[in-house]
Formats: C-alpha cells, sequence, structure tokens
C-alpha cells in the first residue's frame, strides 16, 4: 500500500495548503500513486497444495464491522446523518482519517466525489491491491464494486441473482470469495449454501448446500470451517448441540470434526487450530485441525461459571481475548473486565485501559499490525442538520467515534500511550 500512503500525503497537504486545488490534479497524482506498484500475489489453483484460505471478516461479518485494514492503514465506511457513506482512510503513519475523494475541498455528498456510496454500502475489503465495497444496489440485489485503492476507476464487478443475499463471514483464497448466502426456494422457503464468487469473471457457484443456522466460523489450508447448530431429541428432552464442520476445496466434502453441547464455550479458528475456552471451569484449550488432537492451554482461567455475561472478543497478537460483564438493568453501568490469554506460554493478563469512555467501559480493538492496535478510543458530539417530513431543517446532536493508536506492548501493560487519529 505504498502507493496510498504517497497519496494521503498528498490529500494532507493539499487540506492544509491548496484547499481550492482542482480536481484534476488529484485525480493525476491518485493516477501515479498506483501504478507504482503491482500486485505479486500468486493466483492459485482449484487443485494446487498452496492454497491457503482466511478470513476477510469476522465470523459475523458486516453485523460487527464496515472496514478492513492493512500494515499501513484501515479502510472503512462512514454514514451521513442524510443519508448515503463515504469511504475512509486511516494513514497509521500520519495518523489521520481521510476521505477517499478525488478533491479534498469537496463536501464528499455527489456522485462525482470518488468517496460517495449513495447505495446502501456493507463493508469494504482489500485484496490483490484493489479495494472492494459489498453494496445494495436500488433493485435490492447485492453487488461487490471493485476500485483501485484510493477509491477512484470504481467499476460494478459483481452482482448475485436477485434470490440470493449474503449472510456474514466472507473468506478468500486469495483470489476468489467464498461465503454463505441465503435463499428463497419455489415454495418459498429459506435456504443457505456456500458459493464461490469470482471478482474476476463475476461468476456465483454453489459449492454445498447447508443448515439454515450455518455459520462460517473460520479459514484455514484449503478448509472453510462452520459452526452448526442443531435441535436434538434426547431421553432429557429437546437439547441444542454444536458441531464444526471442514468444507475441503480439494476434496469437494463436509466433515464434522468436533461438537460440543450449545452455550458451553466459546471461540475461534487461528494458526491451525480451534482455540475454545470452556465457560464452566474457565480452561482454554485448542483442537489441531490437522491431527485433530487436543492440548490444554491454560486452566482456572477468570470466569463467571456459565455462558452468562462472557463474551468472546478475538484472537489479537497472538492472544485469546475475551470479556467478562457485570450485568446491570443500565447498559451504561455494566462494568466490563478485559482479559488476554497468551496463546505460548498461556498465562493471563487483565486489560485494565478504557480510553477516553468512561472507567469500566470496553476499549474495542478495530484492526491490528505488526506493533500497533486501533482502537475505538471513545465518542465524540456532533451536530448536524436533519430534515423534517415537512421539508424544514433542524439541527440535532449525534457522534462520531474517536480513533486512536496504541503499540502492542503499552496495551498489554495498560500504559494509555495513545496517538490520537486527527479527522481532516
Amino acid at each position: 500500500m505504498k502507493h496510498l500512503k504517497a497519496l494521503c500525503s498528498l490529500c494532507l497537504c493539499v487540506l492544509v495548503a491548496l484547499s481550492g486545488c482542482g480536481q484534476s490534479g488529484a485525480q493525476m497524482a491518485a493516477s501515479q500513486a498506483v501504478s507504482e506498484k503491482e500486485s505479486a500475489l500468486e493466483t492459485p489453483g482449484e487443485d494446487s497444495d498452496t492454497v491457503s484460505l482466511r478470513m476477510l471478516t469476522p465470523p459475523d461479518g458486516v453485523y460487527v464491522t464496515t472496514g478492513m485494514g492493512t500494515q499501513e492503514g484501515y479502510y472503512l465506511l462512514e454514514a451521513q446523518a442524510s443519508g448515503g457513506q463515504n469511504m475512509k482512510y486511516i494513514d497509521f503513519a500520519t495518523a489521520k482519517l481521510i476521505y477517499l475523494s478525488n478533491d479534498p475541498s469537496a463536501l464528499h455528498t455527489t456522485e462525482a466525489d470518488t468517496s460517495w456510496m449513495e447505495q446502501s454500502a456493507s463493508f469494504l475489503f482489500v485484496l490483490n491491491e484493489k479495494l472492494y465495497c459489498t453494496a445494495t444496489d436500488f433493485s435490492g440485489a447485492t453487488v461487490v464494486f471493485e476500485m483501485s485503492p484510493t477509491g477512484s476507476d470504481r467499476r460494478q464487478v459483481l452482482k448475485l441473482p436477485g434470490n440470493l443475499s449474503m449472510k456474514r463471514g466472507l473468506a478468500t483464497d486469495g483470489v476468489n470469495l467464498y461465503t454463505t448466502l441465503d435463499a428463497v426456494n419455489e415454495q418459498m422457503q429459506l435456504t443457505s449454501a456456500l458459493y464461490c464468487l469470482s471478482p474476476q469473471t463475476g461468476e456465483v457457484t454453489l459449492l454445498q448446500d447447508l443448515g439454515e443456522a450455518d455459520l462460517l466460523y473460520g479459514a484455514d489450508g484449503d478448509c472453510l470451517y462452520f459452526k452448526c447448530t442443531d435441535v436434538l431429541d434426547g431421553q432429557d428432552g429437546l437439547k441444542a448441540e454444536s458441531t464444526l464442520k471442514a468444507y475441503s476445496l480439494q476434496k469437494k466434502s463436509l466433515e464434522t470434526i468436533f461438537s460440543w453441547p450449545e452455550g458451553s464455550n466459546c471461540g475461534a479458528i487461528r494458526n491451525g487450530c480451534f482455540y475454545y475456552f470452556t465457560y464452566e471451569d474457565g480452561t482454554l484449550y485448542a483442537l489441531d485441525l490437522t491431527t485433530k488432537e487436543t492440548v490444554t492451554l491454560a486452566q482456572n482461567l477468570p470466569n463467571t461459571g456459565s455462558m452468562d455475561g462472557i463474551y468472546f472478543d478475538d484472537i489479537r497478537d497472538n492472544r485469546f481475548v475475551y470479556l467478562l460483564v457485570q450485568p446491570s438493568d443500565e447498559p451504561d453501568k455494566r462494568v466490563y473486565e478485559i482479559y488476554g490469554v497468551d496463546l505460548a506460554s498461556g498465562s493471563c493478563s487483565e486489560v485494565t485501559l478504557h480510553g477516553g469512555f468512561e472507567t469500566g467501559e470496553y476499549l474495542p480493538i478495530v484492526w491490528e499490525t505488526e506493533n500497533e492496535f486501533l482502537v475505538q478510543y471513545g465518542r465524540e458530539p456532533q451536530k448536524v442538520m436533519l430534515t423534517a417530513p415537512d421539508g424544514s431543517q433542524y439541527e440535532s446532536e449525534t457522534s462520531t467515534i474517536q480513533y486512536a493508536l496504541i503499540q502492542k506492548d503499552d496495551f498489554w501493560q495498560n500504559k494509555p500511550n495513545y496517538r490520537l487519529v486527527e479527522r481532516t
């Protein structure tokens, strides 16, 4: 992303010194920056031993995030109070948040502005030195746009058939996209299946039928992993059981590799393992996805004794991060305890940082680089003008996220040495 770093520097200089600059100069600079670096990622073949799948989103996908980062910066979508969205970029080197705009002095609310998305955009992601955006067009269909890392040269590369809708997680093999799609059949029943989406050709290919509640849970090697929940009729009545299933791109088959009582643990796929935390006794395990052997990583970790009040965050900096929440009838008075368990040593540390939030609130991690975390540091009040049903204008108050960067060592040692991200 060196070319985008150059563009960020250019945009910031223009904002400070040449706010009245014309559009053509910015477009020329963007074009020159984009041409600096060609993609070097090898295209894996379906039958190749080099297939390496990875998740682009968390399992819950667009329900928990709208963006994705690199080692140099982070792409995100921000909604306008009057409708529509803007594509933005946080440059980690300068700690600046900028519009992906071809005209830094513009209002960023028209189609002429490269940052503007009038359609309902869902998620931004980076693949092969290209920026992509999933969105819903005006007919209600899910579409995928491709553009340069600067937001220019946008074009639609894929459109789902009208009866298909994108569910949650999104994975890639470096070329194609893999996700679960919902469909309504001729009997008006909701079905779910795994599909392969090609941004290069626009093809949408069915790979495997799934259960309606099956969730794309992770990706590793040539396998996509699904968490599947079934209700079973046993001697003691109905009970829910979860299973972890693996779909191999090479074998084209779905295999059950692990099962557990629903609501007994939480976890994630990473580093060739399924890491999971048991609520009852606070034990962290690692299931090797190749050998199917399980090892205990840590015991007697802080827990509540049940699934109530325990929330898994993610695996960050090779640590299993989870939250304990002390319940309250008033949501703003809930107290969060954040813990990170080192997957190598099994040691557990508590994170007491809360950024600009009130003491006891959770400090959300948005993205990580080799040495830093991007976090939601707090919220800033913002006044906006809205339009009433009768056409009159009125002032309202909303808030925007204040982002910050912090060294990982400082984060784990609870040192509040933040680099606040400046909005431009």
